[in-house]
């Protein structure tokens, strides 16, 4: 008799889309990035530079430094040998990230992390090294479209997005890819650089109409996010495998250009 494949071992067998192999080691955490709102801005690489801690490599597009917000609902959180935690493991999440490289594999690096769980945040914040802390945030539907709300508008951190969802894009152009295509986050504790390696499938692209928007999120003279973003996506998600972080190996490091 065939056992039937699990979710996560049947994601471990998609693996031509990867720019390199998945670990040998054993994943420690499976959940879903589920309706995400990807909006993108680009900036100069000195702008964005000053914000990395020493020693990370941004990653360019055409000579330049991009930023992304990505709003979604994290869902079915657990770590390996156990199951979601009711009232734990879903729950919103908003992230700001830019793109970085080490050793040549591009990933992202996080500015912020914000998850609408107070406990998952401390969980969070406690079983890794990444960024995370507490933030109220909304998600509904309102007139055909979909609102994600973080924060109080007479604050510093807040997002109000008002969007409706379009067509899946026929083609996703190479920079489509280069933005959403990442297979490894890069953090940095307590002055050591850690990778962790992910895996999902391909993003599945929509076009997405921003119907309102506001933003108060600022983290230097030159960045901030006032106006709208240069490129939106939306996706209905991924499954996603995690492994655990794991200090960078120095290595000599390049900066590359893409170019279309």
């Amino acid at each position: 008799m065939v056992r039937p494949q699990t979710p996560a071992r049947s994601l471990l067998l998609k693996t031509d889309h990867r720019p390199w192999p998945i670990p040998r080691a054993r994943w420690i955490w499976s959940q879903k990035w589920l309706d995400a709102a990807f909006l993108h801005w680009s900036f100069t690489p000195e702008e964005v530079q000053e914000l990395l801690p020493r020693g990370m490599t941004l990653d360019l597009w055409e000579g330049r430094a991009w930023i992304s917000i990505v709003a979604f609902t994290m869902h079915g959180v657990h770590p390996q040998g156990l199951w979601p935690m009711p009232g734990l493991s879903t729950f919103a999440e908003l992230n700001i990230r830019t793109y970085v490289v080490h050793d040549g594999k591009p990933g992202v690096y996080f500015l912020s992390i914000e998850a609408a769980n107070p406990l998952a945040a401390w969980l969070a914040r406690v079983a890794s090294p990444l960024p995370y802390r507490f933030k109220k945030m909304q998600r509904s539907r309102q007139n055909g479209g979909e609102i994600f709300e973080a924060g109080h508008p007479a604050q510093d951190g807040y997002l109000h997005l008002h969007y409706q969802v379009g067509a899946t894009l026929p083609h996703k152009t190479p920079l489509d890819l280069w933005l959403t295509e990442r297979y490894c986050l890069y953090v940095d504790r307590r002055e050591q650089q850690l990778r962790a390696e992910v895996h999902h499938e391909p993003w599945p692209l929509q076009t997405m109409e921003l119907l309102s928007f506001q933003c108060r999120y600022r983290f230097s003279e030159s960045v901030y996010f006032h106006a709208g973003p240069d490129l939106v996506h939306y996706s209905a998600g991924v499954p996603i495998l995690a492994w655990k972080h794991e200090p960078l190996v120095t290595a000599t490091v390049q900066t590359p250009v893409h170019k279309e």
